[in-house]
């Protein structure tokens, strides 16, 4: 009779090598593939950037790296070939999970960044480029769902991407120069398919008669709200800062207990 024999087991020891080589494999690659391909993802929908991801992560990781990787540590982790192909399977496993969720943020938030600094250079008029809001309406919600609460007038603001974007025109018309200059404290949050962007900055530029605009600095709003994998405006708001307190004072209110 043949004894019964134990199922062979992987020991301890080799459980933490073979983690600490899948890590040592995937941390790189996950980090060089969403460097190269950040640029080429932003604003594409999460179904097509996972694809994309995964479509150069797992092949490269199954036929390159971890082969690589495994010849070259074979005789520290004292573990058979067909132990170290099992893992090259859950590696690929693990890179789904986590290169997923870090595209989507890095991606979203660059995307918002990029239509943030859009609407930043887009509102502007001069006798050389007068507005035009065919350059870049296409970053609004233009529909019933729009709205916005400008800095000046009328207070109650505008509902509806029609109404807003014929009073935008208007406004537009009545400086013979005007620009937006930014500061630089952009901040942009993405929570699912909402995402906002804040940021300061100032109005300058030219009345008609000559006169100079000097517009005191002012904090602008943007939210969005992701519509067929692109990040639409569906709300503006801007406030421009009171004349008090002055600098001094405010940090002597913060500094307050």
């Amino acid at each position: 009779m043949t004894p019964n024999r134990a199922p062979e087991r992987t020991p301890s020891s080799d459980r933490h090598a073979l983690a600490l080589l899948t890590w040592a494999a995937i941390f790189p690659l996950i980090t060089i593939v969403l460097f190269l391909t950040e640029p080429l993802l932003q604003g594409r929908p999460l179904v097509v950037r996972t694809f994309l991801v995964t479509a150069l992560v797992v092949p490269t990781m199954v036929y390159a790296v971890m082969p690589a990787l495994t010849r070259i540590a074979l005789p520290w982790l004292r573990a058979r070939l067909r132990l170290a192909r099992t893992l090259t399977a859950l590696a690929g496993v693990a890179v789904v999970l986590a290169a997923t969720p870090a595209v989507s943020d890095s991606g979203d938030e660059a995307a918002i960044r990029a239509r943030t600094l859009t609407w930043v250079e887009s509102w502007r008029t001069s006798p050389e480029q007068p507005f035009d809001l065919s350059r870049f309406e296409h970053i609004y919600a233009r529909d019933e769902t729009f709205s916005s609460l400008d800095f000046g007038r009328p207070h109650a603001g505008f509902e509806g991407w029609d109404e807003a974007a014929a009073y935008y025109r208007r406004f537009m018309a009545i400086p013979r120069s005007w620009r937006l200059e930014a500061n630089d404290d952009l901040r942009v949050f993405v929570r699912g398919d909402v995402a906002w962007s804040k940021l300061s900055l100032r109005a300058r530029g030219e009345l008609r008669d000559g006169t100079a605009i000097d517009a005191p600095e002012s904090r602008v709003t943007l939210i969005f709200e992701r519509r067929g994998g692109e990040w639409l405006i569906v709300h503006e708001h801007g406030s421009a800062a009171l004349p008090f307190p002055t600098k001094s004072e405010t940090r002597a209110l913060l500094e307050m207990r």
